[in-house]
């Protein structure tokens, strides 16, 4: 089963930059959702972080925050709540400032031990991430380095090593 880049406790929300400098400076300590069936989700799953944007733009701001739970309930309407039950998203400490897709996935694969990523006929280290415009990664999964084989290499033949799976040639012949 392919592994994920992104923990499973990891919820991303795009907000406007009102709420997200009140976020950021550490005053508003709540995050606001409508009772509906697309949010659904908040109640059946467990969120450690929240990772907010500023926006839809490319070069948005984001913002992880740690996530101390969810709750349905009547929320601050100072702070962007209708006077009305909603999915109240409680905020803890902030984890992490202005962090880009590329530094989240960066992140993600160094604790993990990874070496990079892979998919079919490409591959990338933690240091040079997605060089071919993948931003998202969606077809990437985690990888290890492996030594390059010059018989089989797609590549010129002189490389040192790849990404891949990760598996120890001796036992995958015994």
């Amino acid at each position: 089963m392919p592994l994920k880049i992104l923990p499973k406790g990891v919820l991303r929300l795009t907000i406007t930059k009102k709420w997200f400098d009140l976020i950021a400076s550490g005053v508003k300590t709540e995050e606001y959702r409508k009772i509906k069936p697309s949010w659904l989700l908040l109640e059946y799953t467990d969120y450690d972080t929240i990772v907010f944007r500023n926006g839809y733009r490319k070069s948005a701001r984001t913002l992880a925050v740690e996530c101390k739970g969810v709750v349905v309930g009547i929320g601050n309407v100072a702070w962007g709540a209708p006077p009305a039950p909603v999915y109240i998203i409680k905020l803890g400490k902030i984890v992490g400032r202005e962090l880009r897709t590329k530094e989240i996935v960066k992140n993600y694969l160094v604790s993990m031990a990874y070496d990079g990523l892979f998919c079919d006929g490409c591959g990338c280290e933690t240091d040079d991430l997605m060089p071919c415009g993948d931003l998202f990664g969606i077809q990437c999964m985690p990888g290890y380095k492996i030594g390059c084989n010059p018989d089989t290499c797609q590549a010129d033949g002189n490389c040192k090593f790849h990404i891949g799976e990760k598996f120890v040639e001796n036992e995958k012949n015994s």
